[in-house]
């Protein structure tokens, strides 16, 4: 929806089209317009627009937990490997210890 001087421009709340301020009549289907259901719509429109906005947040925390969670199993990966290569030096420093 278009904004005007910063604020939401008022709608149709039957087919949706803008309407200048003060209308009587939606200028494409003819509905008449009561202040309540353009004060209504804009209400409704607002809580869709929040609610879209907050569903796209869970999906970014929903996403986040996924990151951190596949962070985690690559910090006990990095240890596990580290642990590793230290068990194989260690290995290394005894073979080269029996060759001297």
């Amino acid at each position: 929806m278009g904004l005007e001087d910063g604020r939401r421009q008022k709608v149709c709340p039957s087919c949706g089209a803008p309407v200048e301020p003060g209308a009587k009549y939606c200028w494409r289907c003819g509905a008449k317009l009561e202040f309540e259901d353009l004060v209504n719509h804009q209400a409704l429109s607002r809580e869709e627009d929040l609610l879209s906005e907050l569903k796209e947040i869970v999906k970014s925390l929903k996403r986040l937990n996924e990151l951190e969670t596949r962070v985690k199993e690559l910090e006990s990966e990095n240890k596990r490997l580290k642990e590793e290569l230290a068990r194989k030096e260690e290995e290394l420093k005894a073979l080269r210890s029996l060759l001297e």
